[in-house]
């Protein structure tokens, strides 16, 4: 048996026969490195907020006391944001301590740099060296269904008893153990080959293991409640431990999506939104028999939107009782350490990216941020066509008020590339691409293989209808049109996609097998890197505007346009483009530079700004002559 926590004297007066006691219990899960939201006009603190309301929750004596609550978290906590990325996840370690947290579910993304990197070998947060004295992070990892080479992982505990107070109205208290098992789905292909399933790791589903924990800890009265706390599906695992579970409260996380109720048996289940963008709730009650503990209830089972509280997320005088002083001092710290990334800007773009503009025409298979991802990937390699998986799209640039362009900064392209993918660029056929696309219509090679850029291609359901190269059709209902077949082309692909295999309906990811191939041309780019090169070619090219691609490549629907024909052909070599003998080749059009009216309008919108000024001075100049007179007389 692991106790963690700590284990604290009694406070105020002893309990009382009768009395409901509570014990309110905290979640947050899939932070993601967003101790606040940076990218937008003002700062937005998240994580202060929420903790802010956890010592509100602790401090109902009047005095902090972190045995008056429970807090723990699902997992994903470091990755994908800058204020964590860029400091290895020491800022979200620092940030864990100072909130109290009391144990962590470990997340998929917890293996994106190598698990070691995040977690200590005695199954804790990895220690915070972000500020100048070195913090000891003792939060406990939770997971007992994840396995090394076959054995229980050594870096995670299978549960933990934590000891807790519950009160009264009246300022009762008693003593409670809880505890909390830990758990995860089974996120094997959420993880990239090389960091999980190719390093020896492995998850097994199996509920039965979290309910005989739980039966020995209640029968035993090790524990007088019970918490699965798994990176996974709430709703999922409160329907996965079954109607005879001793577990009296699942928590969830990694689908980024609030939920919250009861199974049909009567299990209750929390989970909460990603990102921080909300935090779930409940409260376990107590009454006392003979001197001890029995739960009685789950209730108020909440998720709290974070978002929601708009304003009071910016650190001002006016939300000082909204935000946790000392998170909001870490949050600052490290903003400053990252400032000179949200200061430099690559570039702008004047057309919204969203992860939820499905793009007309495409069936779901296009939205702006998937094609822009899938093309930067495209670009980094000088490749053709090029591919994106969803879970890789982990933000979007939106325009707000009355503005027509969003900056980009350097701090957004880490945010766009958190995980130090390497870009793989293959040359392959066109029957190659063939497989590909028909492996992604698939309905689990779809979220794998999910967006596509550099060619058209026709579906309907899982089947390719046709493939089209300048609105010319090169393959149709099965049928390739002349050699198309066999020509050769690039694709590009990120690592986590060009390594992961999902098989559906026997088919399998193909790009696994050309990895072992002479079709793997290169693997040497990081696609952060790519992405600042892309960017900074392109903004020097169109006066710092990037360009999104808004046609969907994915087209839900039958070709109804020509064949490709020899006549289509485009040929390069120079003997073909030589004129033959008597052919007269026509004078070329001289070419008319259009003319760039950005600084006439510029100046334009200024002449009219000063127009109105003077304007505005001369009216406000009479009204004070006017006054005046009207004083004197």
């Amino acid at each position: 048996m692991i106790a963690a926590g700590v284990s604290f004297f009694s406070y105020g007066k002893a309990e009382a026969a009768g009395n409901v006691y509570r014990l309110p219990v905290f979640e947050t899960s899939d932070i993601h490195g967003y101790m606040a939201e940076v990218s937008g006009n003002s700062n937005e603190y998240r994580l202060a907020y929420i903790s802010d309301k956890v010592r509100d929750a602790r401090s109902e004596t009047g005095i902090y006391r972190k045995d008056r609550a429970l807090l723990l978290d699902g997992g994903d906590i470091f990755q994908g944001n800058t204020m964590s990325n860029f400091l290895k996840g020491s800022s979200l370690s620092a940030a864990f301590t100072l909130m109290d947290y009391d144990a962590a579910a470990l997340g998929n993304h917890e293996f994106d740099w190598g698990v070691h990197t995040v977690v200590d070998d005695d199954a804790t947060l990895l220690d915070s060296g972000f500020d100048e004295e070195p913090v000891v992070n003792s939060v406990p990892i939770v997971c007992c269904n994840l396995y090394y080479k076959r054995e229980k992982a050594p870096f995670t505990h299978d549960y933990v008893i934590i000891e807790k107070t519950a009160a009264d109205g009246e300022g009762n208290e008693i003593t409670v153990r809880i505890g909390v098992i830990g758990f995860t789905e089974d996120y094997s292909s959420s993880i990239m080959y090389s960091q999980f399933t190719g390093a020896g790791y492995t998850v097994l589903v199996n509920y039965t293991e979290a309910n005989r924990i739980a039966e020995e800890l209640e029968s035993t009265g090790a524990a007088d409640a019970t918490i699965l706390l798994t990176h996974g599906d709430a709703l999922n695992a409160a329907n996965g431990i079954g109607a005879n579970s001793k577990i009296d409260l699942v928590l969830g996380g990694h689908m980024h999506t609030s939920a919250s109720g009861k199974t049909v048996f009567g299990v209750p289940y929390l989970q909460p939104a990603g990102y921080a963008t909300a935090f779930c709730k409940a409260e376990l009650t107590f009454s006392a028999e003979n001197g001890k503990p029995k739960l009685n209830a789950v209730e108020n089972v909440q998720c709290i939107s974070t978002t929601a509280a708009g304003g009071k997320l910016i650190p001002n005088e006016a939300n000082e009782s909204e935000l946790d002083p000392k998170i909001v001092a870490l949050t600052n710290r490290v903003i400053a350490e990252i400032q000179d990334l949200l200061d430099t800007r690559v570039g702008y773009i004047t057309t919204e990216v969203r992860k939820s503009d499905i793009l007309p025409g495409s069936g779901g298979r296009a939205t702006s941020a998937g094609n822009w991802m899938a093309s930067i990937i495209r670009r980094s390699v000088g490749a053709d066509v090029g591919f994106m998986n969803s879970g890789g799209i982990r933000t979007e640039f939106r325009l707000t008020g009355f503005s027509w362009n969003r900056p980009i900064t350097a701090s957004d392209v880490y945010t766009m590339f958190p995980f130090n993918n390497l870009i793989y660029c293959y040359e392959v056929t066109y029957r190659d691409l063939l497989d590909l696309l028909t492996y992604s219509l698939t309905p689990k090679g779809a979220g794998l293989v999910s967006y596509m850029v550099g060619i058209d291609c026709y579906y309907t359901g899982t089947r390719v209808q046709a493939l089209a190269v300048d609105g010319k059709a090169i393959y149709m209902n099965g049928q390739w049109v002349g050699d198309w077949a066999d020509r050769k082309l690039k694709i590009a692909a990120s690592e986590f996609l060009a390594t992961t295999n999902r098989p559906d309906g026997g088919l399998s990811n193909p790009l696994l097998a050309w990895n072992r191939s002479g079709k793997l041309v290169s693997n040497d780019t990081v696609d952060v890197e790519g992405a600042f090169r892309v960017f900074d070619e392109e903004s020097a090219a169109n006066h710092w505007e990037l360009s999104v691609d808004l046609k969907a490549y994915l087209i839900e629907g039958s070709f109804t346009g020509e064949k490709w024909t020899p006549a289509d052909e485009k040929s390069t070599d120079p003997a073909d483009m030589e004129p033959t003998e008597g052919e007269t080749v026509p004078e070329p059009e001289p070419v008319v530079k259009e003319k760039d009216h950005t600084l006439t309008i510029l100046f334009g919108i200024a002449a009219v700004l000063m127009i109105g000024g003077i304007v505005a001075v001369v009216i406000l100049t009479k009204m004070i002559s006017k006054r005046k007179q009207e004083e004197t007389t």
